[in-house]
């Protein structure tokens, strides 16, 4: 998997159908490990989706 290539890595994925009127969605994923799981602890982590970028003005 990509993650073998560094253990920081994650994969990106720009939302085509949540990216509407001018606001791009991008989701960033890890797999989780199987094990993890089993232990009852909660692997992923939750952050904010919310964001909007500024588009530059020549004035």
């Amino acid at each position: 998997s990509f993650e073998a290539l560094n253990q920081r890595a994650v994969a990106v994925v720009v939302d085509p159908i949540q990216s509407v009127k001018g606001k791009v969605v991008i989701d960033a994923f890890r797999l989780i490990n199987p094990q993890t799981m089993m232990l009852g602890q909660e692997p992923r982590q939750t952050t904010s989706n919310v964001g909007h970028l500024n588009k530059p003005s020549i004035q």
